[in-house]
């Protein structure tokens, strides 16, 4: 298996387009069939192995809605929170008649802090 993925990062290197390149139709052409051919073996092999499994269903298992774990109910609370703070400066915005193209708005929107769990991100 190692071989395989060794063979299709060696594919790659020589197929992928290149920063500032232009891509042509035959690019693209060439990395659907790298994808179908290389890596298509590699996610085959891999895809057997039950570890593998449970860590490409981890997001799956622990991010979607409903799921009953700590990281969802972050989530969940970034969501309540961002939600909340939307209708707040929504609210803020109508009492004061304020427009995304009134001055102040656009400075404070530049300048704006949000605080999540304790630590205010820019």
């Amino acid at each position: 298996m190692l071989d395989r993925l060794a063979g299709a990062l060696r594919r790659y290197e020589l197929l992928r387009p290149q920063p500032n390149g232009r891509t042509t139709l035959n690019k693209g052409q060439e990395l659907a069939d790298w994808i179908e051919r290389d890596v298509g073996c590699v996610v085959d092999e891999l895809s057997q192995r039950p570890l593998f499994r449970t860590q490409a269903r981890w997001p799956l298992d622990h991010l979607l809605p409903g799921a009953r774990s700590s990281e969802r109910q972050r989530i969940e609370s970034i969501e309540m929170l961002l939600a909340s703070t939307a209708q707040r400066l929504a609210a803020f915005a109508r009492r004061h008649s304020l427009t995304v193209e009134t001055p102040v708005v656009a400075a404070a929107a530049a300048h704006a802090t949000i605080t999540v769990g304790g630590e205010g991100h820019s």
